[in-house]
């Protein structure tokens, strides 16, 4: 089989050595957008999933808080907050009991011109905005233990507010597996030590882009979202180009997961039934990543046989073409630390304390660190090649990897090698694919969401997963879905005192 792609301009094919059936081109499917962002929230918010209208709560005399990402996030909060501030005043709720927080994390807090930015004049005219600042101790309130461990202390006006609202988006995490749900409580408004000690947990093989049942992170925030009593979401999806395309408002796991399972559907899934011993993955013609920004090379990754989950065979091959390297930049002092490391020792980096140092340069240095382990990750998880456009050395070092520059002389290598019952799978669009052994199904949605919703599919792969030949036992490859059940969780804890500063 001949299979042609292209990165940019540039085009290039490769013919596969083994049986039809055994090949998958994978590619997500396209969704256009139809309304605007206002349209969308207005609409969302007449469908709540699993929970009363916002206007319906009693909030006369209580005090509200409306959490919106920062910076970091491109939701455009200026244009969905008014249909959202407009329920809540429906509910009750007066302007002066309303405080919208920009939830920034261990981000630096935005200042007066970011915030009318992101929020809007007319909002923080008439409501009290807050950018919230992890590293401020004065204004932390411990709340309890996580089921998970995590010591939580979150901004002591969230945990005094009566009502509490997140607005962001839904979209693949290479971490947490999705955003929005209680990730905005975790790490959106929480003290910079309970973020770190939620992000250690990313180190977890489980911890990648679109995985949600045993993800220890993805569990641990939807956990602190309980603890708190995230009472409402009002979260959205986009396509590619960063267009609304629908609102999941309501229950804060259970609006979440139908955004989830939508998002594998409509917008960014391609469902493969079972990892490949072999990847071919690239940009394609149109080099935009795309509004989801995810990483191309650990996307691939995902579809690709790791080595962590039958370590007595050789890993899965992705073979990768990428852009060719650019002008050398000189590494900082840092960088070239990072880069000496071998891979066993970010861990013991990520967990040194025996430096004077300060909050935020503890929590910096650790996400550096993390970002180093996700540098690396694809060459942990399987055989990396680059082919055609060598990458920079530093690439080729970080992910163990080598370059080939010949594509069809790499993928035969990787064919004699794996056998001839292979696995291949076909990437034409790297950036926009989360490659699933299956999309998200969630038992508790049935009789939630109308007859015929696209959530309730439990096996929708038009437009997704093409495979180049005929499947006859799909089915049978497919695990079973990743549900984590819905559970009451731990009683919310009293508000305590705020914490002391941590050592360096």
């Amino acid at each position: 089989m001949k299979i042609d792609l292209a990165l940019g301009e540039q085009k290039f094919s490769v013919n596969l050595s083994v049986p039809d059936e055994q090949v998958t081109v994978a590619q997500a499917k396209y969704t256009p957008a139809t309304q605007t962002w206002e349209e969308v929230v207005e609409d969302g918010l007449r469908r709540p999933i699993a929970a009363q209208p916002l206007r319906s709560y009693d909030l006369a005399g209580k005090k509200v808080a409306v959490i919106t990402d920062d910076w970091g996030r491109p939701t455009p909060a200026h244009r969905v907050l008014p249909a959202v501030l407009r329920e809540l005043h429906a509910a009750g709720a007066r302007a002066e009991d309303i405080t919208i927080f920009t939830g920034t994390g261990v981000h630096l807090p935005m200042n007066h011109e970011d915030l009318v930015r992101k929020v809007g004049q007319e909002q923080v005219d008439k409501y009290r905005c807050i950018s919230h600042d992890a590293f401020d101790d004065a204004n932390m309130t411990y709340i309890g233990l996580s089921p998970r461990g995590t010591p939580l202390w979150i901004n002591r006006l969230v945990a005094e507010a009566d009502f509490k609202v997140a607005v962001g988006r839904i979209a693949p995490h290479n971490t947490h597996g999705y955003e929005g749900g209680a990730k905005m409580i975790t790490p959106a408004v929480s003290y910079w030590l309970s973020v770190l000690r939620n992000h250690s947990c990313n180190f977890s093989p489980y911890c990648e882009y679109g995985s949600y049942g045993q993800n220890p992170s993805r569990a641990d925030v939807d956990d602190i979202g309980d603890l708190v009593n995230l009472n409402y979401i009002v979260n959205f999806v986009v396509n590619r180009f960063g267009e609304p395309l629908r609102a999941f408002c309501g229950h804060r796991i259970l609006a979440h997961r139908a955004g989830v399972a939508y998002g594998d559907r409509e917008v960014w899934g391609a469902e493969i039934g079972q990892k490949a011993d072999l990847t071919i993955a690239t940009l394609g013609a149109n080099l935009a990543r795309g509004a989801h920004a995810p990483s191309p090379l650990e996307q691939a990754a995902i579809g690709t046989r790791a080595r962590w989950e039958d370590p007595s065979r050789d890993p899965g091959t992705l073979v990768f073409v990428g852009h060719p390297a650019g002008p050398a930049a000189v590494p900082s002092a840092w960088e070239q630390e990072k880069a000496s490391w071998t891979f066993d020792q970010i861990f013991v980096e990520h967990d040194r304390r025996d430096q004077q140092r300060t909050p935020r340069e503890i929590s910096d240095r650790c996400k550096s660190i993390r970002g180093e382990y996700y540098v690396r990750r694809p060459g942990y998880l399987c055989d990396v090649v680059f082919a055609i456009n060598r990458p920079p050395d530093t690439v080729l070092t970080k992910n163990n990897a080598r370059f080939d520059g010949d594509l069809q002389h790499a993928v035969d290598e990787a064919l004699s090698r794996l056998g001839k019952d292979a696995r291949v799978l076909v990437l034409p669009e790297a950036a926009n694919t989360l490659p699933m052994p299956r999309f998200h199904s969630f038992a508790e949605l049935q009789g939630l969401l109308p007859e015929g919703d696209v959530v309730n599919r439990v096996t929708d792969r038009a437009g997704m997963a093409v495979a180049a030949g005929k499947r006859t036992e799909l089915e049978n490859d497919l695990p079973r879905s990743e549900l984590a059940p819905v559970s009451a969780g731990p009683h919310r804890r009293g508000c305590g005192a705020h914490p002391g500063r941590a050592p360096a």
